[in-house]
């Protein structure tokens, strides 16, 4: 599978929200399998309706490298981080799974030294993942086509 040709991904701030949130416990085990089953309309109507709607930025691919900008942050320079896999486990059954299974939970670091990351950002975490694993085949299908998945990826800069 060749991510190079991929959309990107919205990058939303749940995390502000949920810092105040009584039910934020609660809330982070099951946002993903909820977003993932909505419909692009109800997905924008539920997002506003959390106070989830503000888009930091875009995760996309760099040729096969993780790339994650933020460019809705409010700093200079704007946080841009291009990541590499550090380690993966398998999502846990609990998240939900889709037609191929869910995708797996990743730990990410800025790629290279010196650093092509700008902004503080240093590690990614994927997690609570809904779907998104690819077919075990891709006979039959065309050239081209998506997989839907939904994540929350935990964005952190240095200590």
């Amino acid at each position: 599978m060749n991510h190079a040709n991929s959309f990107p991904a919205t990058l939303h701030d749940i995390g502000t929200k949920l810092n105040t949130d009584s039910q934020a416990e609660w809330k982070i085990s099951v946002i993903s399998g909820l977003t993932y089953s909505l419909s692009p309309s109800d997905l924008k109507q539920y997002l506003k309706s959390q106070g989830y709607d503000k888009v930091l930025g875009r995760h996309y691919f760099t040729g096969t490298t993780p790339t994650f900008n933020l460019f809705n942050v409010d700093t200079n320079p704007k946080p841009l981080t291009l990541a590499e896999k550090q380690a993966e486990m398998k999502a846990p059954q609990s998240d939900t799974q889709g037609p191929y299974g869910a995708v797996e939970w990743l730990y990410l670091v800025d790629d290279a030294v010196p650093s092509k990351s700008q902004g503080g950002i240093d590690t990614v975490y994927r997690v609570e993942t809904a779907a998104g694993s690819p077919p075990a085949t891709c006979e039959g299908r065309p050239q081209y086509f998506e997989i839907k998945y939904t994540a929350q990826y935990w964005i952190y800069g240095p200590k």
